[in-house]
Formats: C-alpha cells, sequence, structure tokens
C-alpha cells in the first residue's frame, strides 16, 4: 500500500507540474488511499497552476480538496496547505472565500467580520 500511495503521489506531482490537472484529479480519484503527501501535492499542483485553475473555474476544486482531506479524510490542514489554497483563491479573485480561509485558520490573528463591527 505503501508504494501504492508514493506512485500515486509521484504521478499527481509530474501531471500538476506539466498542468495536466484533469488527469492529476483522475489518478487523485483511482488512489485507494491518499496520505498527507499526497493532499499537499494536489493543492499544491493547483497553487502552481493558479492561473490555469481559476480561468477553468478550478478554485472550488482547490477549495473541495481542503475540505475533503479535513472533514472526510481527518487530516489536519497546516500552514503549507492554506498558503497554496490562499493562492489560488487569491488569483481567481475570490477575496471574500480567502478572508474566510484565513479567519478559520487556527491561529489566526485576523479578525473576523463580527469582531470588525
Amino acid at each position: 500500500m505503501g508504494s501504492s500511495i508514493m506512485l500515486g503521489t509521484s504521478l499527481i506531482d509530474m501531471y500538476a507540474k506539466f498542468g495536466c490537472l484533469d488527469i492529476t484529479e483522475k489518478v487523485s480519484d483511482e488512489m485507494p488511499k491518499r496520505n498527507l503527501i499526497c493532499w499537499n501535492a494536489m493543492i499544491s499542483g493547483f497553487a502552481v497552476n493558479g492561473n490555469a485553475c481559476s480561468n477553468a473555474g478550478m478554485a472550488n476544486e482547490g477549495l473541495n480538496l481542503l475540505n475533503l482531506m479535513s472533514n472526510v479524510y481527518h487530516i489536519e490542514p497546516k500552514g503549507e496547505h492554506y498558503g497554496c489554497i490562499i493562492d489560488v483563491l487569491s488569483r481567481a479573485g475570490l477575496l471574500d472565500e480567502e478572508r474566510k480561509i484565513v479567519q478559520n485558520m487556527p491561529n489566526s490573528s485576523v479578525p473576523s467580520e463580527e469582531a470588525i463591527s
């Protein structure tokens, strides 16, 4: 199983670097199990291809990946994950969503809108 995760993660990384996000997603979907490194490769791939993601409407897919990672697979996102998703959202011009992510990050010092009002 470990080599399967390593191979899948390597393929995800490779396809993402070439901008083949549809194949990247297909490889991920076909993996029976994913780990933190795999999720990081997926989110980083979307961030590296930020302009393509925002133009293709895939910024929401990046949000979906972050949600799946934490809510379905119970893997706590780290700073690198938040950095990647913030990059994708800002490139797509989704500043409200970006602000919500930043406000909900653990140890965030950005005040919520309720606190500002």
